[in-house]
This record gives C-alpha cells, sequence and structure tokens, in this order.
C-alpha cells in the first residue's frame, strides 16, 4: 500500500507541481523523432546511408522534444546573441562551457540555442543530453559521435554539438575520462561543442582551449522579461505591466528584494511562493524567501493562499526530516551525497528511533516537492543556500544552546572550517532574537569577531549586521576587525530587510570610523547609495558628519571611491543639494586631470542642484585645475546645456537665432575652449528639445557655419552626436540632409557642389557615423558619372555598398569587372576610408579585395588584410592570389618594389599560411634591404614555421641576438658587428616564439625561453608584459603534460623572478588562459610541492597573476592547497589579495565541503 500510495503521489506530482528548476513541455506538442529524421534525410538525400547520422539526429530530436519549454516562460539571456554569433562562425571550434547553478537556465538556453542554429542554411545543431553518452552500452558513443559530425561535414553541413548537464560525467572518473576524451576528439576533427555544467564541477571540465560563457544575474532587460513571463504564468489576474514597474521600482530603490530578482531561480521561487496573488516586494530578502519556502514546500505543500492559511497536517510536515537531512549532509562534510549514504546520513542525524521506510518515503516526497534534487548519482538540497537554511532549522529544532557552541568551536579552529561556518551564520541568522539563546549568541559572535581569519570574523559581522546588540562595544571590535570583514558586512547590510534604516545606517557609519581601508570605504558608500534610494535624508546627515570628501584631500583616495561617493552624491542630491554643489566642485578643484567625470554627473544632477552661480563656480574650477580637453570641453557644453533648461534662457525662437549667430559666426584662427563648451552645448541642448521649430533653427545654422575651425568641429562632433542621438533633432538632420543631398549627382557633375553639402558628404564619411546613414541619405539613383565626378562623393561608396546601397554596389561591380573607371588618384580616395579595409559584406570585401590586386595597390591591401582580422577565414580563400602579388613585388628587380612586396609579405604571414619553405623565405629574408621590412618579417616567422625542426630558423636568427642567461645584460646584440636594435628585439621576440610555441615543449629549452620571457634586450632588469608571459604560459602548459613537476617548478622560478621585477599588464585577458592552464598541468598530480610553492610565490606576485594562479589551483586541487590558501589569507599581503583569498575558500568550502563533523550528531 505504502508503494502504491508513493507512485500515486509521483502521478499527482508531474500534474501538479511547478518546480522552479523543471523546464516546462511546450503547448501544442512536438514531433516524434522518427518525422523529424525522416524531414532530415529528405533534405539531405546524400546522408540517407549515414546510420549514426540517423540515429543522432533522432536521439537529439527526442530530447529537443523531452526538454521544450512554454515559450512563454523562456526568458532569452543576454549573452545569448553573442554565444549564437561564435556558433555561428565555423572557422573558429573552440569548446565553450555554459556555466550555471541549478535553476539558472542553462537547459533552455541550449535549447533556445538549438533553435536559431536550425534556423540557419547548413547549420546542423545535435542537442543531446549527457545520459545518452552513459546509457550508450552498444559500441563507443564517442567515436560514433565523432563519426556522424564527419558525415555531416562530408554533405556539406556545419553540424553544431550541444551536449546539456555535462556535469552528470563529472562525478565518476571513467566518465568524466569519456567526456573530455569527447570535448578534445570534437575540437581536434574542427567542430564546436558546447557542454552544460554546474559551477562545482566545470573545473572538472578541463581543456586548455575551452571557452567559459557563465549565466550570471539578471540583467535589468532581463528582469523585465522575466516578470511579465511570470506574471502571465503565477498570477494571470494582475496587470503584467503594474507588477513590472513595481518590480523596477524596487530594484531600482535597492530594496533587500533586489537581490532575489536578479537570481532566475529565486525570482521564480518568489512568484510560485505567492501565486496566484503577485508578489510582496518590500519586506522581502534571501532569508525570507527560503522562510517562505520552507513554509509553503517543507512544512506543507501549499500551492494557495487558502493552503497556507489552513492548518498544516502533520503528515504532510517534513520539516523534521528536512532538517535531519541536511545535518546528515553537515556532519559529512558534504553538501551531496550518493542516495543510499544520504538515507544512512539521515538516519543518523534523525536518531535510533527512526523507521527506514518512512525516512526513505519522506526523501522521496522531498525530491518531488523538489527539495531535494538528484545529480547524476548525487542528491542534495536544490540551492547551496537552502542546504544551510535546513541544517540551521534542523539544528535550532533541539532548543540546545551548546549547539552554537559546537558550531563555533568548529568553524573558528583548524585555520576557519567555512562549509560549517555558513551554517552557523544561518544559525545566528534564524536565532537571532530569541531570549533562550541570546548568552550563546554572544558568546559565538564574540568568538567569531576576534580570531585570527578574516573569514571567520565576517561570519560575526553579518550577525551583528542583522542584530547589532550582539557585539559589545561595537566601535572598539570593529577597530581590530580585518578589512574583508568589514566588507563584506558592509554589503550585506543594505540588503536585510525588515531593518530600520537608520540603524544601518548608524552601523555604516561606524564601519566608516573603524578603517581607512579603500575597499571598506568604498563599500560604505556604495551601502548608502542604496539606503539614499529610500531615505536621502537620512543618508544626506550620514554624509555631512562623516565629510568623506576630507578623504579626497590625501592620497587614499581610489577611483573606485571617487565613483561611489558620485553614486551617493547622485541619490541624495534632491535632498542636499548645498551639500552635494559644495562636495563636487571641491572634487573638481583636485589637480588631475579627470574632472569630467564629475562633469558628467553634474549634468545630469543639473535640475536638482544647478543654478548659474554654481555654474560659474564649476567653470572657474576647470579654469584654475582642470586640463584643456575636447572630452571636458564636451561634458562642460553637456552642464551649460542643462543650464540653459533648467532657466529657459532660449524658449523663444528668436534669442535662439540670435544666440546661434553669434556663436557659429565666429571669427578667428582657431576655437577656444569656452568657444568649443558652447558649441558642444548647442548640440546637446538641440538633442534634448521637443520643439521642432528651435530644432530645425539649430540643424540649419550648424550646416551654415562658415568659419572653417567652427564647420570642422560642428562636423565632426556636434553633428555626428545629433545623427546618432536617436532623437527628434536626429530625424529633422536627416531630413534636412537628404533634401540637400538630392541634388548632389546633378551638382557633383557640375562641379557646384555647395558648403553645406561638402559639410554632410565630410560628416557620412566619418567611421562613428550611425549605421545606416549612408545609405539612407544619399540619393538610389545616382550613377557611374555621379561618383566619380568628386572626390568627397567616390569615398562613400564603399560605406554605401556595405550598407545596401543598391547604386554604390552596382559602381564597385563596374570597377571591378569592366574596363578601368578609375585613375590612380580616383583608386586613392575609394580607398581612403575605413568601410573601404572592412567591409561587413562578404560581396563589398570581394569586390574591394580584387579591385586593389588588379590596380596592384599594396599599401590598401596591406590594410584590408590587417583589418580581416575581425572577419575570421575571410583573407584564406585569396591566399594564392595574395601570394602570387607579394612574389610579382619581390621578384620585380625595383628596391621600391621589392621594399613594398617584403611590406606586403609580412603582413600575408601574419595571417595565412603562405606555405614557404624555409629556403624560400630565408632568401627573401637576405634580400630585404629595408632593416624596418627586416624587422617585420622577423616578428611574422613564427606563424610560418612548422612545429618540428626548428634549428635553421634559430642558427638565421642568432646573427642577430646572443642568449646568455647569467650575463650582466642576458640578452644582447653580438659583439664584432653592428645589428640595428630594432632588428635585435624583433630576433629576440621571434626565438622566445619558435622555442615557446612553434614546436614540442623541450626542456632542455627552458634556460633561453626563461631568460627571453624575463629580458629586454641590451637591459639587465626584469621587465614582464603580457606577450612575455603568455608564451611562457603556453611552453609551460605543454611541458607539464609530459613532465608536470618540472613545468611547476620552472614556474615558481619564473613567477619568483617577475615579482622582483616590472609587470606590465597591457593586455589584461591576453594571458589569463594560458597561465592557468601551466598551473593546472603543473598541479596535475597533486604535487605538494608545487602547490606550496606556487601559493607562495602570490605573496609578492601582482594582483593579476596571483588571482589566476590561486583560481586554477582551486579548481583541481582545493583539497590539497585549503591550508595553504588559509595561511596566505593570514599573512601579511594587501587587502585586495587577502579579500580574494578568504572569498575564493568561502566559495569552496561551501560548494565542496571540508571534513567530516561527527560531533555535530553528539
Amino acid at each position: 500500500m505504502r508503494r502504491y500510495s508513493r507512485q500515486i503521489r509521483k502521478v499527482l506530482a508531474r500534474i501538479l507541481i511547478d518546480s522552479p528548476m523543471a523546464p516546462q513541455r511546450a503547448d501544442g506538442g512536438t514531433r516524434e523523432a522518427s518525422e523529424v529524421v525522416r524531414d532530415f534525410v529528405q533534405n539531405a538525400p546524400a546522408l540517407k546511408d549515414s546510420r549514426r547520422v540517423r540515429e543522432l539526429v533522432a536521439v537529439s530530436a527526442a530530447y529537443v522534444r523531452d526538454v521544450r519549454i512554454d515559450k512563454a516562460l523562456y526568458v532569452p539571456r543576454t549573452i545569448e546573441g553573442d554565444l549564437f554569433e561564435k556558433l555561428s562562425d565555423t572557422a573558429h571550434s573552440w569548446p565553450r562551457a555554459v556555466i550555471g547553478e541549478a535553476g539558472a537556465g542553462k537547459s533552455t538556453l541550449l535549447w533556445s540555442l538549438y533553435r536559431e542554429l536550425a534556423a540557419k542554411p547548413h547549420m546542423v545543431p545535435m542537442l543531446l543530453p549527457a545520459t545518452w553518452l552513459l546509457g550508450d552500452t552498444r559500441g563507443e558513443p564517442v567515436e560514433k559521435l565523432l563519426g556522424a559530425l564527419q558525415d555531416l561535414a562530408q554533405a556539406g553541413r556545419s553540424p553544431v554539438l550541444l551536449l546539456d548537464t555535462a556535469d552528470l560525467m563529472l562525478h565518476d572518473e571513467e566518465a568524466r575520462q569519456m567526456l573530455l576524451r569527447l570535448v578534445d576528439t570534437v575540437h581536434t576533427a574542427g567542430f564546436t561543442g558546447v557542454y552544460s555544467t554546474r559551477p562545482q564541477e566545470a573545473a572538472l571540465l578541463a581543456h586548455d582551449e575551452l571557452r567559459p560563457h557563465h549565466l550570471l544575474p539578471y540583467d535589468d532587460a532581463e528582469i523585465d522579461r522575466a516578470v511579465a513571463a511570470l506574471v502571465d504564468r503565477y498570477c494571470p489576474a494582475a496587470s503584467r505591466a503594474d507588477v513590472t514597474e513595481r518590480v523596477q521600482r524596487a530594484t531600482a530603490r535597492g530594496l533587500p528584494v533586489a537581490d532575489v530578482c536578479r537570481s532566475p531561480l529565486l525570482l521564480r521561487m518568489l512568484f510560485d511562493l505567492s501565486a496566484p496573488d503577485e508578489p510582496e516586494l518590500d519586506d522581502v530578502d534571501v532569508t525570507r524567501l527560503f522562510d517562505a519556502y520552507w513554509q509553503r514546500r517543507v512544512i506543507r505543500d501549499a500551492r494557495t493562499d487558502t493552503e497556507t492559511g489552513l492548518r498544516a497536517r502533520a503528515a504532510d510536515n517534513l520539516s523534521i526530516l528536512a532538517g535531519h537531512t541536511a545535518v546528515g549532509l553537515l556532519a559529512s562534510g558534504l553538501p551531496e551525497l550518493p542516495g543510499a549514504t544520504l538515507r544512512d546520513t539521515t538516519g543518523m542525524a534523525a536518531g535510533p528511533q527512526h523507521d527506514p521506510a518512512v525516512l526513505e518515503e519522506g526523501l522521496d516526497v522531498l525530491t518531488e516537492r523538489g527539495v531535494l534534487v538528484h545529480s547524476g548519482d548525487q542528491v542534495g538540497f536544490f540551492h547551496q543556500t537552502m542546504f544551510e537554511f535546513a541544517a540551521a532549522k534542523g539544528l535550532l529544532a533541539r532548543s540546545d544552546p551548546a549547539v552554537i557552541s559546537t558550531l563555533t568551536t568548529r568553524t573558528t579552529g583548524h585555520g576557519g572550517d567555512l562549509f560549517v561556518g555558513a551554517v552557523l551564520e544561518q544559525v545566528l541568522i534564524l536565532a537571532g532574537t530569541n531570549p533562550l539563546l541570546q548568552d550563546a549568541l554572544r558568546d559565538a559572535v564574540r568568538s567569531l569577531v576576534t580570531s585570527g581569519g578574516e573569514a571567520v570574523q565576517a561570519i560575526g559581522l553579518v550577525a551583528w549586521a542583522h542584530y547589532p546588540a550582539l557585539l559589545d562595544d561595537s566601535p572598539g571590535t570593529l577597530r581590530k576587525t580585518g578589512a574583508s570583514a568589514l566588507e563584506r558586512a558592509t554589503r550585506i547590510l543594505p540588503t536585510i530587510a525588515a531593518k530600520p534604516t537608520g540603524q544601518t545606517i548608524s552601523q555604516l557609519m561606524l564601519v566608516w570610523e573603524a578603517t581607512k581601508e579603500p575597499r571598506v570605504r568604498t563599500a560604505v558608500l556604495d551601502a548608502f547609495a542604496r539606503l539614499a534610494l529610500r531615505v536621502p535624508r537620512d543618508v544626506a546627515d550620514a554624509l555631512e558628519h562623516l565629510n568623506p570628501l576630507q578623504v579626497f584631500t590625501g592620497t587614499t583616495a581610489t577611483e573606485g571611491m571617487r565613483r561611489s561617493l558620485l553614486g551617493v552624491l547622485h541619490t541624495v542630491s534632491s535632498k542636499a543639494r548645498l551639500l552635494v554643489r559644495s562636495t563636487l566642485v571641491a572634487m573638481l578643484m583636485r589637480p588631475d586631470d579627470r574632472g569630467s567625470i564629475e562633469l558628467d554627473y553634474l549634468a545630469d544632477q543639473w535640475h536638482d542642484i544647478g543654478d548659474d552661480n554654481l555654474l560659474a563656480e564649476v567653470v572657474r574650477a576647470l579654469d584654475a585645475y582642470a586640463r584643456p580637453s575636447h572630452a571636458v570641453a564636451a561634458e562642460l557644453g553637456r552642464l551649460i546645456a542643462a543650464e540653459w533648461r533648467r532657466t529657459g534662457i532660449w524658449d523663444e525662437p528668436e534669442a535662439w537665432t540670435d544666440f546661434l549667430a553669434d556663436s557659429l559666426g565666429a571669427e578667428g584662427e582657431g576655437v577656444t575652449p569656452e568657444a568649443e563648451a558652447a558649441i558642444r552645448a548647442i548640440g546637446a541642448f538641440t538633442v534634448a528639445l521637443n520643439d521642432e521649430d528651435r530644432i530645425r533653427l539649430a540643424v540649419e545654422a550648424l550646416l551654415d557655419a562658415q568659419n572653417p575651425h567652427v564647420r570642422d568641429l560642428v562636423q565632426q562632433t556636434v553633428l555626428r552626436d545629433i545623427l546618432s542621438s536617436g532623437s527628434k533633432a536626429a530625424a529633422i538632420l536627416e531630413e534636412v540632409a537628404g533634401t540637400s543631398l538630392a541634388t548632389i549627382g546633378d551638382a557633383a557633375q557640375r562641379g557646384m557642389i555647395d558648403d553645406r553639402q561638402r559639410l554632410l558628404l565630410d560628416l557620412l564619411a566619418q567611421s562613428q557615423v550611425t549605421e545606416g546613414a549612408v545609405a539612407r541619405l544619399i540619393p538610389r539613383q545616382l550613377v557611374t558619372r555621379d561618383w566619380t565626378s568628386d572626390a568627397r562623393l567616390l569615398r562613400l561608396v564603399p560605406a554605401a555598398a556595405d550598407q545596401g546601397h543598391a547604386a554604390a554596389r552596382q559602381f564597385l561591380k563596374r570597377v571591378r569587372h569592366g574596363p578601368p573607371l578609375l585613375s590612380p588618384a580616383g583608386l586613392d580616395t575609394l580607398f581612403s576610408t575605413r568601410a573601404a579595409r572592412d567591409p561587413r559584406s562578404d560581396d563589398v570585401f570581394d569586390a574591394l579585395l580584387s579591385i586593389a590586386v588588379q590596380a596592384g595597390r599594396t599599401a590598401d591591401l596591406e590594410q584590408i588584410v590587417r583589418a580581416a582580422d575581425s572577419r575570421g577565414g575571410r583573407i584564406d580563400a585569396y591566399g594564392p592570389v595574395l601570394l602570387r602579388h607579394a612574389r610579382d613585388l619581390l621578384t620585380g628587380g625595383d628596391d621600391e618594389a621589392k621594399r613594398r612586396g617584403g611590406e606586403f609579405l609580412a603582413e600575408l604571414m601574419g595571417k595565412i599560411d603562405i606555405g614557404m619553405a624555409w629556403p624560400e623565405l630565408r632568401a627573401v629574408f637576405d634580400d630585404v634591404g629595408d632593416q624596418a621590412v627586416l624587422v617585420r618579417l622577423i616578428e611574422h616567422l613564427w606563424n610560418q614555421t612548422p612545429v618540428d625542426d626548428v634549428s635553421a630558423q634559430l642558427e638565421y636568427l642568432g646573427q642577430f641576438i646572443v642568449i646568455e642567461p647569467d650575463a650582466g645584460k642576458p640578452v644582447a646584440r653580438p659583439g664584432g658587428r653592428p645589428v640595428n636594435i630594432s632588428v635585435a628585439v624583433a630576433s629576440a621576440w621571434a626565438v622566445l616564439y619558435l622555442l615557446g610555441r612553434s614546436r614540442d615543449a623541450d626542456a632542455d629549452d627552458w634556460p633561453t625561453i626563461r631568460t627571453l620571457g624575463l629580458y629586454e634586450v641590451e637591459q639587465d632588469a626584469v621587465f614582464v608584459e603580457t606577450r612575455r608571459l603568455l608564451i611562457v604560459s603556453d611552453y609551460l602548459a605543454r611541458l607539464g603534460r609530459k613532465n608536470p613537476r618540472q613545468a611547476g617548478e620552472n614556474l615558481i622560478e619564473y613567477l619568483e623572478k617577475v615579482a622582483a621585477g616590472e609587470f606590465r599588464d597591457n593586455f589584461p585577458k591576453a594571458w589569463r588562459r594560458e597561465l592557468r592552464n601551466a598551473v593546472q598541468h603543473a598541479c596535475a598530480h597533486g604535487d605538494q610541492r608545487i602547490i606550496t610553492g606556487l601559493v607562495a610565490t602570490c605573496r609578492t606576485v601582482d594582483f593579476s597573476i596571483a588571482e589566476e594562479v590561486l583560481t586554477a589551483i582551486a579548481e583541481r586541487h582545493y583539497a590539497d592547497a585549503r591550508q595553504h590558501l588559509q595561511a596566505l589569507g593570514r599573512a601579511d599581503i594587501s587587502a585586495t589579495l587577502r579579500g580574494f583569498v578568504i572569498d575564493l575558500v568561502r566559495a569552496h568550502d561551501r560548494s565542496f565541503g571540508t571534513r567530516a563533523f561527527p560531533e555535530i550528531l553528539a
């Protein structure tokens, strides 16, 4: 009978439960897999005999049907468009990981990408579940899958693999190795694969070329889309617009519920728990949301408010069991366990009197309600915070103060146990008002905040943030507390619901006065800005008392503090006009050149704080302290325009006309900063106008400006900004411009282009002009003679053609295929704009490149080849033609032709494989007389060298460079012959590239690579910029695959040297993946000596390097590195690094657990 009731409950659950985590079946049904296969084969008859393709299509179709969601509930994610573009680019087959927590929407994102890719011609997406790979017992699923992808490619299709729930294969080593083989095999064969996983398992999805794509919290646009969909599903009687507006106001005001709204899972929970009514937003935070979930999904399984109002039936109340389950997990030291083990630990937490059958049935019910979820064979709570909340509930149900002491002892011992600490934090929050536990709570908070570790201190300060009375002598204690602990409490303070804002403000003031650490004070200012959205007057009073501007007179203020202070001023401006005014003017008087930020802020807030006296003060401050610049003039122009709007000075058309004439008709040899600001103000003022008459007056005056310097300023900035503004002024400008240019063809032929037309043509020739403007404004009926009659019109041809202008495209076609139409000067004009060098349209690109080849325009070809980086694969198809052009120049006999040939060959070498053997290439190098050309050829040598024997290339370069690791100048020019320093520098880079990237990593090359990775030519001090770090890291990653210990020792040695010299991070994103790969390969075997050494180097290296090294170690070897990371967090390091280390330890302790905690069961 019990088994029967369980089956009935499961059936009902499938019908009734709308779990926040479960994708919904689409309305209207889906086609059977057999139908999909039949249609696919009909459209691709070449594949009808490929059994593996037909099987793969059938599996994919079945899974698409199973995971298909209700379209009305799907929320398109912001990253989707970018990811779709990258998957559509078949020239780059990098493996990609979609990483997100449970309920973040990974499956639905892959489903949406499947639909979009399937709609593209020749694209064949395959959406498969990881369970298909795990369940295929009939053969080798990886080989079968690869074979199907290859069959599709041979039939002219572009397959894309979308593997969902890849994390299910990362709990078992055999399955993980299968997945890693799949990732590598698919990538090596030239196909793109996308793999979805939770963050906890993402680190185990190891591939050197893997590109991660994180499903981040909702942005504002995603929140709006999500709320609209959730209203339709959960509270259809409510107004979608009204609820969306309420949520927008709540997030804009910084209410605690804002953190809930940005989480896809929590936002859906909020609506689900409120159904059928719209959700309450004023007094909701994450803790209260989980408490509501506990009431409606654990104590009972309520679907309506009526059910919630009824007394809970004891049979439905699973709170005790849920608490035992969480406590059992806590005792195991892990957030998830295999199902059978979870039953055992839950039984141990429940005690010897429990009924195993009742316990098992209860766990099944918790799973049906969505409280527990399965991840492969692992079972845990659906959210990490839910586990911590449930464990706290289970422990507090004992009503034993000693439990708090036990938790505190474990949390503060052994350097800090943050897995247990996260549960203790929930206990302190939930029990904070319990009068019977106050002594135990105070003792715990005191022990936490006086402990040696800042991560542990933060737990106590979070409790203090909720309940200030739990901490005695707050001012004195806070002064002794670490910066990262203060910062965490500060960021949590404004997120606590139902807390008096006055109390929160008082606590923030205490934190400000307790420390001068910039990161903490920045967090205080950010918290004030959030609170000021609700109580601006109270925050303004606090700000006035603290006088944060005093900080800006010293040297401790950072750029972040400056921006955060502006954020507070923004939120209090309507209630503290004088404070904001005086503070902003004082900030402008700082002797630096960053005033444009304050000016931008002033312009935005001018309606609240501005007047003519303040404007005069700002101008005086800028005259005295700011360095004149176009950026400052533009921002001052916005400010002046804001003052005009405030006063209404130009409300009358006559006055406006007179002012425009005076400002734009000035004579002189140049434009003064004051005049530039006034002209920029005219543009900003015009964009904001809604009065068509005054807009027309301004547009006409701007177009008719006579002073050449004023015309240049108007054309290059003011008109361009108006045209791209999307305002009524932009529409009127286009209308006036279209009228003026309507006769441009005839005017060009007669040589009678007037000043206005000339200015407009110059405007349209700018690369920053708004998209489509050229095609819209140039008349459609232009003929060949029109284009060729005036250089200003001719130079617009590439942009117009690229934007779809039919006459421009026809003209390019005639130039390409017909008899010569353009003189050399005409071709100069045609290729003079950026649009000619980098068109987006493939047709226009083909035409322009062909024209350049036919006309022998080497310089233009160089620019086209250089710009083609942004359009992957374009140049490859033209490789033979372009190489032939280079050879013709090199063999032309003319020195100038050889020089141009060498330059062009160097450009080609940097973009494509030219296929020249080294003897032929060496002959080119030897024959080049121009040292600058030789430098460019040497710079790209490594790109043309096969990955095998590079001894001949190294021998050639040896005539320009000598590398002696122990010399005073380890990299130098050889004695006895003059060597151009630029050639020597290029040769040093070439050797580093050849040894570091162009052949299999050889341990014998390390002394040379290490030296070139540390020293510049003729220098005795270490100087490392990002390219050096990238190449060395790539070499060590490849060496680490063969010899992890050697690679690790080399990496430690190198980082120690980098720490002792200068590191310039001029391309912050370029080297990170390579360094992370090097670290992970070096630590592959969990070598404690290597892990210890790498962690130790992080004390002194640049923070950006330490961040990558520590993240890479923690991802794969957290258990081995945890003790060292804790020690690093307590060491004498920067506050920024300490905060990062503490957050890293906290995140990993929470996600992966620590060690068994059996004493909690006592």
